[in-house]
């Protein structure tokens, strides 16, 4: 019986990627999931999950906000956190220019491994949210990184305290020449960076959108070097004010994972906002 919803739910799938194509509303599947998922049966939920990961290899695009801010977070409350944790990391792979998506998904990705009890694989992830986040957004970076510090660790207390250290000396301004103060706790943090690698290097395009994109995916990879390649490319074949800003963050951004602090990221920002 299963096996023939698994088969009907293909083919019902199928159906609808055809009616995406033509250009036809999609709200009806979008309810049946939405129904599916406030059942209190955990048949439903089930069904639901399938439903949803089915959905997002279709018609992803149809379905992206939905999910980001409708689905994933009932999927969370529901306890489904393998299914997030699965829907989350696809996510990222497929729309690494959406920088502040790409941060809400990894910092999701954080809470359903720690909810999995997966505290050291919810580490190297919020090591990778630190690095890739705006300079703004990097306090709520660090707090998730001390959790999962404090979940991973048999000296965790002590090791978010030595991160606060070391994160309040490397916020001082860095002077002209002057090496910048780093952070060893998250350097001790490492991370298999594979799959973005391969994602990165299947994007081949010398556009500015390219070069984002890629950068975007080599600083997840941890490849900072590369990535701060393609930003300082990206920055100089900027067209427009909002292109320029946004490579200039995303340079910051690298600066930042460099160091594993934000001083030197925020003296050079700082310093091309000068007249």
């Amino acid at each position: 019986m299963q096996n023939v919803w698994k088969i009907s739910l293909v083919m019902v799938m199928a159906s609808l990627s055809a009616a995406s194509a033509r250009g036809l509303d999609l709200s009806r599947a979008h309810r049946l999931i939405d129904t599916e998922l406030a059942s209190a049966n955990s048949v439903d939920t089930a069904k639901a999950v399938d439903a949803i990961g089915a959905m997002i290899e279709q018609d992803g695009f149809e379905c992206r906000a939905i999910l980001r801010d409708h689905w994933l977070p009932e999927l969370m409350a529901k306890k489904q956190y393998s299914a997030v944790a699965r829907f989350t990391k696809r996510e990222v792979l497929i729309i690494p220019r959406r920088t502040k998506t790409v941060q809400q998904l990894l910092a999701l990705h954080v809470e359903a491994l720690l909810a999995m009890n997966r505290p050291q694989k919810a580490l190297t992830c919020s090591k990778r949210l630190f690095n890739f986040c705006s300079l703004r957004d990097t306090s709520n970076a660090l707090a998730l990184v001390g959790r999962c510090i404090a979940a991973a660790s048999p000296d965790g207390p002590a090791e978010v305290r030595e991160l606060k250290r070391q994160q309040i000396a490397g916020a001082a301004f860095v002077p002209p020449g002057t090496a910048p103060q780093t952070c060893t706790v998250l350097a001790a943090i490492r991370a298999n960076g594979k799959a973005y690698t391969h994602r990165a290097w299947a994007i081949t395009g010398q556009r500015y959108v390219n070069l984002i994109e890629r950068g975007n995916l080599l600083l997840l990879a941890g490849r900072m070097r590369e990535a701060m390649a393609c930003y300082q490319a990206a920055y100089l074949a900027a067209s427009a004010a909002g292109q320029w800003a946004e490579a200039a963050s995303r340079i910051a951004a690298c600066m930042k994972a460099e160091d594993g602090t934000v001083g030197r990221a925020n003296t050079w920002a700082w310093s091309i906002r000068q007249p």
